[in-house]
């Protein structure tokens, strides 16, 4: 590609140059029309003074040459390349530019009548529309209009001055301030156009980004109206519950058996510790995301946290007649970590398996080590696996952020969202990664890596 336009590490160069080409290819058919017309209009002029022999050989040459130039220009037109073949399209144009100036710098010669002023008035003036026309066909590209105007005009500047006479130095000083007049004038049209197509560019991808702020806003206001009314129902769920086993208790308090009110202080202790947990939620992933949660970083053993959160729930799975498998081929090493949060995410993924897994299904928990996953060497791999109903693979990602569930599971599920965020930001304070895939059966499985 030429000097001028050479692709810098500016992300607006190359489709401004490929948006250059694509113009100049679009509108060039106007351009060889005018060269034709031009061409004839030579010929017809000096018809009676010039050499047929020479100008006729001259012509059919320059009509191949450009019927060949459309055939590109209508290939290009027809398979509409992308910005990075339209470099070399321009590039190939700039060297048919070249070869165009030469076809016409001789027919120039064969036109030009030594000693007849008239009828080298005639080929100047030709030449000078030639060039003119050039500034708004050609120069798209700077060097293509440089390679085709300058051999023609230089031409003539310097068959006027071999003509040796003080009129023709004249002629000849004019052309070629005419010549640089129209080059500077050509330089300014390029300048303006690439300067035009990169604000157009600039104000596109403003106007894109635009779009997608207002689609991520009206995404995030969504996302928060759901959130807001799964809490509220979250919310109101155990306080309706306290308030109504309390108002029993107040209503009954003379006639109840003790009994009855252990069973209503029991229900409001659960709707209590529910309402407890949900709030802790919204509490810690605040503090995570705000950095304000202190970790407690000390050895532990992986192994250990997974058994005590699978004991802390031995009521609840065996109540959905549930089985829970541990398979590890290795004696995991101690990781540093903060066994209570790591412990929340296991808790997490767990409470989520028994959730949504039929009953007499298993859960599998799986552990071992991996190998080379960063530059820091092994990490404990960790795994849950149920037999539920799975995960949508559009959702796998989004189910980690905040106030986001499953769709087809929200209504028969309830929750507010927040458990599997918190879960990610734990793993990645502790410099892991979390994620899930759907089993090849039915199920899904959750996994999390630590680094050692």
């Amino acid at each position: 590609m030429n000097k001028e336009e050479n692709i810098i590490d500016d992300p607006y160069a190359k489709r401004v140059y490929a948006k250059q080409v694509r113009t100049l290819y679009g509108s060039f058919m106007i351009g060889i029309a005018g060269t034709f017309i031009g061409a004839l209009l030579l010929m017809a002029i000096q018809w009676d003074v010039v050499d047929h022999t020479n100008v006729l050989t001259w012509f059919a040459l320059f009509s191949t040459f450009h019927l060949i130039r459309a055939v590109f220009i209508y290939r290009f037109n027809k398979i509409h390349p992308d910005d990075e073949a339209c470099a070399a399209w321009g590039q190939g144009f700039v060297y048919s530019s070249i070869a165009a100036g030469i076809i016409w710098s001789i027919g120039i010669v064969v036109n030009f009548v030594p000693g007849n002023l008239t009828y080298q008035l005639t080929v100047a003036l030709i030449t000078v529309g030639l060039g003119a026309g050039a500034v708004s066909a050609v120069s798209m590209l700077r060097f293509s209009f440089i390679a085709f105007v300058f051999p023609i005009m230089f031409t003539l500047v310097v068959l006027f001055l071999m003509e040796k006479t003080t009129i023709t130095n004249v002629l000849s000083f004019m052309l070629f301030l005419t010549m640089l007049f129209i080059m500077r004038g050509a330089n300014n049209i390029y300048v303006s156009n690439r300067t035009n197509f990169r604000l157009l560019m600039e104000a596109e991808d403003r106007e894109k980004q635009l779009i997608i702020a207002n689609e991520s806003a009206e995404k995030a206001n969504k996302t928060q109206a759901e959130f807001l009314d799964n809490m509220s129902h979250e919310l109101r769920t155990p306080l309706h519950g306290i308030l109504a086993f309390t108002e029993m208790g107040i209503s009954n308090a003379k006639k109840f058996p003790e009994e009855k009110f252990l069973k209503y202080f029991s229900k409001i202790s659960e709707s209590g510790e529910r309402l407890k947990i949900l709030l802790d939620d919204l509490l810690d992933l605040r503090k995570l995301e705000e950095g304000k949660l202190e970790l407690n970083f000390e050895s532990n053993d992986m192994e250990k946290i997974i058994s005590r959160c699978i004991d802390e729930q031995e009521a609840v799975i065996s109540c959905h007649q549930l089985k829970i498998d541990f398979n590890t081929d290795v004696v995991l090493p101690l990781i540093e970590c903060d066994k209570d949060r790591i412990g929340q995410v296991v808790m997490n993924l767990l409470s989520n398996a028994i959730k949504f897994s039929p009953k007499g299904s298993r859960i599998t928990f799986t552990s071992k080590i991996d190998k080379n996953i960063n530059k820091n060497g092994e990490a404990v791999f960790i795994s849950v696996t149920d037999k539920g109903p799975g995960i949508p693979p559009d959702e796998h990602e989004s189910i980690f952020n905040k106030f986001v569930q499953v769709k087809k599971q929200v209504s028969n599920t309830g929750g507010t969202g927040l458990g599997l965020a918190i879960c990610k930001e734990i793993i990645n304070k502790h410099k892991g990664n979390i994620w899930c895939e759907n089993n090849d059966g039915p199920g899904v499985t959750f996994s999390f890596n630590l680094p050692v």
